[in-house]
């Protein structure tokens, strides 16, 4: 089994502690934030599993190319790539609303 560890400023005064393991194609990702440790969603793992290297006080970009080329086959890949496409989704339903915001202005002036 390989390991990486981070540390990530949180919230908290105390750095909270990422942790990834993989055996095989098996990874899992922990962290000891109040979200992970309840199973959560946790934006310190997300971070990390989106390349980013923000609030990160005890690892390298390195261990985040590590953690990145993981990835491959995985559920967590598999995962991930949903939540992009979501975002993707929210994105376009952002500027539709907007365009639609914009149209509603105009109609009410006439």
């Amino acid at each position: 089994m390989e390991q990486v560890t981070f540390k990530v400023q949180g919230s908290q005064p105390e750095p909270y502690t990422v942790t990834f393991n993989r055996d095989g194609k098996k990874l899992v990702c922990l962290c000891n934030c109040q979200a992970g440790v309840n199973g959560l969603y946790c934006k310190h793992r997300l971070n990390i599993l989106m390349g980013s290297i923000e609030g990160v006080v005890g690892g390298t970009e390195e261990d985040v190319k590590t953690i990145l080329s993981w990835l491959p086959g995985t559920k967590i890949e598999e995962a991930l790539k949903a939540i992009h496409a979501a975002m993707d989704q929210v994105e376009l339903a952002k500027r539709f609303l907007e365009k639609t915001r914009i149209d509603l202005a105009k109609s009410l002036r006439g």
